[in-house]
């Protein structure tokens, strides 16, 4: 069911009211400093507040928004610098057109500073927007339906060595969306080079967050040395190697722990998203979509083995 309007979409429709408004008072206020003229001040004046107040109301949407959207990890520096630009131009708004409106007196036109000032709010204002509309929901997909609300967004800055597991999942998402969403994309038309050289990209960044998991992301996971019980592996490929895996252990008395467990599937999947390069690198779509597949079936081994298990 398509519903005719949903809550979080409200506040990239009202938004669009105070960009609208931006260039009518900044060049109004700079033409009446120009020429000193009272008329152009009073149409600065009137689209200052008319901006202000449905940047108010589009604000309330907006906080709205930040409460309910789902929020795929990877954004958060991009999600915190948009609310907090958000405020500063939210608030900046009202207050100068409070002070404009205090302030006014027939036949006294504006002069520079009004002009500056104008012009220092557009800036913010305009950042505001490119955050929101550029990186969140073009490229993130926040609110977008369509994008899995975010879920298979791409990476928005380049690789960074993780600090911790969770930062790791993170990583690992966007490049694993991306490839996921470009393969698909592949799938329903004509692939090109700069697809095949966008998955190899995403491979090779798997290849690295996959290592430093392999190395590193034990020391971050809850209980690490608890052993690996029997009914929580997977029955599958990786089920096999496990087996044999546990059957070693159980000869040298050492059952296998969750540490070691987590990092065996690290490597299992680096070497799948080795492999997932060296398809995109020789244009293969099939063998591409199938190493993307693997790479699915990897997350979902992972995370019913690991992560959605209950602890003794």
């Amino acid at each position: 069911m398509i519903h005719p309007l949903r809550l979080v979409t409200v506040h990239p429709a009202l938004i669009h009211f105070t960009i609208g408004a931006l260039p009518i008072f900044v060049i109004a206020y700079g033409v009446a400093a120009l020429y000193r003229s009272e008329r152009w001040t009073l149409a600065g004046d009137v689209a200052l507040a008319i901006g202000a107040l449905l940047t108010l109301v589009a604000a309330a949407f907006g906080l709205v928004a930040f409460l309910t959207v789902g929020w795929p990890g990877g954004l958060e520096l991009w999600r915190w610098l948009h609310f907090g630009l958000g405020i500063a131009m939210t608030v900046g708004l009202a207050i100068f057109a409070t002070v404009r409106l205090l302030r006014r007196r027939p036949q006294v036109a504006t002069g520079w500073p009004t002009f500056g000032i104008a012009a220092g709010l557009s800036a913010i204002t305009l950042l505001t927007g490119w955050v929101g509309g550029d990186v969140l929901v073009y490229h993130g997909g926040i609110g977008v339906a369509a994008a899995g609300q975010g879920a298979l967004s791409p990476p928005t800055g380049p690789a960074r060595t993780p600090k911790n597991l969770v930062e790791a999942m993170a990583e690992t998402r966007a490049a694993w969306g991306s490839a996921s969403a470009v393969t698909a994309r592949m799938l329903v038309r004509a692939p090109t080079d700069h697809d095949f050289a966008t998955i190899a990209a995403d491979g090779r960044r798997l290849q690295k967050v996959a290592s430093w998991i392999a190395d590193h992301g034990a020391a971050t996971l809850p209980r690490p040395t608890l052993p690996v019980l029997e009914e929580h592996m997977h029955h599958g490929d990786h089920q096999a190697e496990a087996m044999h895996g546990h059957e070693r252990e159980a000869v040298s008395g050492a059952p296998k722990t969750r540490a070691d467990h987590l990092a065996e599937m690290a490597s299992d999947f680096g070497a799948l998203a080795a492999e997932l390069t060296e398809a995109a690198e020789k244009r293969d779509l099939r063998a591409t979509a199938e190493r993307v597949g693997d790479l699915s079936g990897a997350c979902a081994d992972c995370h019913l083995e690991l992560r959605w298990v209950k602890l003794r």
